[in-house]
């Protein structure tokens, strides 16, 4: 399994596909950056996205869902605690250089993911916000945490719904992980749970 990440201000979120070089078969994970090099990839690479994924949401990592979306006729899977977020994102429509269309309602999770035979898990992440997930691939050894653990950070908790103590329990669960598992966040560099679990700042508080 493969992973693309494209990075880009205004906000230098990470935006991810998560695909099989076998089946070409994939999500797009936190579509916040660069939607025309993201398309780009897919077609170069004959992809077969099957959703686009949301961590949280968060305008950084939402603002393209529904033009990829329209674009690829894709569901958007969000879940229901951080749908409100995504009324919001037009608020922001000054930073990007199209207009924003929003869908009426989001796709509540309801069953296992997967790209060929390799299950997805979907940890329940909250504390950054609500409806924060994680999207786990145990054979890969790889998560996606959004903004919920950073390397070296952790997610903010003083923005609206956000709940330290629910953020703390959060990161407590990704650190039951293997240590050697590869974690992809919504910001900065590539880490491992191990090396997160030795030198976090969230070390401070739990």
């Amino acid at each position: 399994m493969k992973v693309k990440k494209f990075h880009a201000p205004p906000l230098e979120e990470n935006s991810y596909i998560l695909y099989s070089e076998n089946s070409k078969t994939g999500y797009i994970i936190d579509p916040g950056s660069k939607p025309d090099e993201i398309l780009d990839f897919i077609n170069k690479n004959n992809l077969n996205i099957k959703a686009i994924l949301n961590t949280h949401g968060h305008f950084d990592h939402t603002v393209f869902n529904q033009y990829l979306s329209d674009k690829l006729n894709l569901p958007i899977l969000l879940d229901e605690h951080d749908i409100a977020y995504t009324k919001r994102i037009k608020d922001f429509s000054y930073l990007f250089d199209r207009e924003i269309v929003l869908p009426e309602e989001f796709i509540r999770y309801t069953d296992k993911l997967h790209i060929d035979n390799e299950d997805i898990s979907i940890i329940k992440t909250p504390g950054h916000t609500p409806g924060g997930y994680s999207y786990y691939i145990p054979s890969q050894s790889m998560i996606f945490t959004g903004d919920t653990l950073f390397k070296g950070a952790f997610g903010r908790y003083d923005l609206p719904n956000g709940n330290f103590d629910d953020l703390k329990r959060s990161i407590k669960k990704l650190f039951e992980l293997p240590d050697n598992t590869i974690v992809y966040s919504g910001h900065g560099e590539e880490t491992t749970i191990g090396e997160e679990k030795k030198t976090n700042y969230i070390l401070k508080f739990l």
